[in-house]
């Protein structure tokens, strides 16, 4: 039975949220959702920060144009899927469910400290062979 509610579990978390109708999130949902989107909206600009770094004209010799393209790419695809959940901070409203928009938080949030930490590690090794 605990295999069986792991599967299941498993399964619920590789499947992306499903949207529903927009309807208004209650006051303790919409609290924590807008706790957790500053924390991950902090992430998400130091992240900017070190792609606006990485793209400055003198690491551009430095580091390769498909990297600084994935970059670009990244960074828009996750300015984005933050201001999507900013929107319904505003509003209060989504199509998606509390726990479902904690978990695309949760997304945001892992995926813009990688990157962070990736870039920076690439712009300490760029600015090694200077």
């Amino acid at each position: 039975n605990s295999a069986e509610s792991a599967a299941k579990r498993q399964k619920t978390e590789t499947r992306p949220p499903t949207e529903g109708e927009e309807k208004t999130l209650k006051g303790p949902d919409l609290a924590k959702i807008k706790q957790l989107y500053d924390r991950v909206s902090d992430l998400v600009k130091k992240y900017e920060e070190a792609v606006s770094e990485a793209t400055v004209a003198e690491m551009r010799e430095y580091l390769p144009k498909k990297y600084l393209l994935k970059l670009t790419e990244k960074k828009t695809d996750l300015l984005s899927r933050t201001a999507d959940i900013e929107l319904t901070c505003q509003s209060g409203k989504n199509k998606y469910t509390p726990s479902a928009l904690r978990k695309m938080l949760q997304d945001i949030k892992k995926e813009a400290k990688e990157e962070s930490s990736d870039v920076k590690g690439r712009i300490a090794t760029a600015r090694a062979d200077m």
